[in-house]
């Protein structure tokens, strides 16, 4: 099996439950598998829980921030990409974090083609096709 076809893992943070399935729906049609949190709180919850590829998440969340979940990354050593979207950063965030529009960071609203574009950075071979037995996002 090609490293393209793997059924990788993401897990979607965002406090708006539109976005959050929104944003899992889009990936699961671009071959991810994937699982959604609310909170800072409930992504750690599920990080220990279970291995992800990568974390896309909200930057301002209820009770933390994205940079909550990234640093708790960092401090375990875990091997987890991330990346960001948000509708505004306050600049503090953003120096922190070295966000790079299109890069490790998206601007909501953003398109399914910017969406993919950003993934493909992560996993350049990945084939973007819909894995079969995806779980649907809740």
């Amino acid at each position: 099996m090609e490293k393209g076809d793997l059924n990788l893992r993401v897990l979607v943070v965002d406090d708006e439950v539109d976005v959050r399935t929104t944003v899992a729906l889009l990936l699961r049609h671009l071959g991810f598998a994937t699982e959604v949190a609310a909170s800072a709180a409930e992504a750690i919850e599920l990080i220990q829980q279970m291995p992800f590829d990568m974390i896309f998440t909200d930057i301002l969340l209820p009770g933390g921030t994205g940079e909550v979940i990234h640093e708790f990354v960092q401090e375990h050593n875990l091997k987890i990409s991330m990346a960001f979207m948000s509708g505004s950063v306050p600049i503090d965030i953003e120096e922190r974090l070295h966000l790079r529009a299109g890069e490790n960071f998206l601007r909501k609203p953003f398109t399914l083609a910017e969406l993919k574009s950003l993934f493909a950075r992560y996993f350049p071979n990945h084939s973007f096709r819909p894995a079969p037995n995806n779980r649907s996002a809740s």
